[in-house]
């Protein structure tokens, strides 16, 4: 579905992409992982095409991101980034219909409107639906914009979910949940993205890995061959070991500090 090839940016002198190269696919979860300054975030906003590389090209199905008309692409793709500002006095509700904005022709339908309730039941936030937006903790504001990015997307076949560090501020409650609506997004049909830090969780959610560091590919490829031991170790400068469950459960990587 999307295709990177060559991708290279900077922001001044710093380099912080260099020659990276991937695919997304459809129907896979697809995690994004490195260290500090690796460059997720960047690389993120130029897959979601609110950022132009200085070089090489992406496309998605096909045709150039940054020659599709910004509409047709809002109906297919959302970006859920690490912090939303947002200061208008907006109810709960209002800032989820946000992301039906690109599917609404002339005013809102009863269709969007039962997508609204529906994404604000799916993250666990209906009982906030009337709440101004601004009244809420990190936590919840984030499942609202969760929310509001699965609105943009409800049709699944075919959308592009683009998460960055979606658990960031959340409990391990919440973090599980919100990767298993990211999981489900993926068995409909979607192409998901998501920076995470903790391999484990992306052990267990993600199809695919990418290891970025120094804003170059390490290694991307099935999950379990991406993060193993050595290559987590070498890569994030930890300690890690690697425990296997069995029972079909993902293995686990014990992480400490390198003495």
């Amino acid at each position: 579905m999307v295709e990177i090839r060559d991708i290279s940016h900077s922001y001044g002198q710093t380099r912080v992409l260099d020659s990276v190269s991937l695919n997304i696919a459809p129907g896979r979860m697809l995690a994004l992982l490195g260290p500090n300054g690796a460059g997720k975030s960047t690389l993120l906003r130029i897959v979601a095409a609110e950022l132009k590389p200085d070089s090489g090209t992406v496309t998605f199905s096909g045709v150039d991101m940054f020659r599709l008309k910004v509409r047709g692409l809002a109906k297919r793709r959302a970006l859920l980034p690490q912090e939303s500002q947002l200061d208008f006095p907006f109810s709960v509700e209002e800032v989820v219909m946000l992301g039906r904005a690109p599917h609404i022709e002339r005013s809102e339908s009863d269709k969007d409107a039962r997508i609204v309730n529906d994404a604000l039941a799916m993250t666990g936030m209906s009982a906030f639906a009337t709440r101004e937006y601004t009244s809420l903790s990190g936590g919840e504001r984030q499942r609202v914009q969760l929310a509001r990015v699965l609105a943009q997307t409800w049709d699944r076949a075919g959308a592009l979910l683009l998460l960055d560090e979606p658990v960031a501020s959340l409990d391990p409650e919440h973090q599980h949940d919100t990767l298993n609506i990211a999981r489900k997004w993926a068995a409909a049909g979607a192409a998901v993205v998501a920076i995470l830090h903790d391999v484990n969780l992306a052990l267990r959610y993600a199809d695919d890995a990418v290891l970025l560091k120094d804003g170059r590919v390490v290694v991307d490829g099935y999950v379990r061959e991406v993060l193993d031991a050595k290559r987590v170790s070498e890569v994030f400068n930890v300690d890690a070991r690697c425990v296997e469950e069995g029972n079909g459960e993902p293995p686990v990587l014990v992480l400490s500090a390198k003495v």
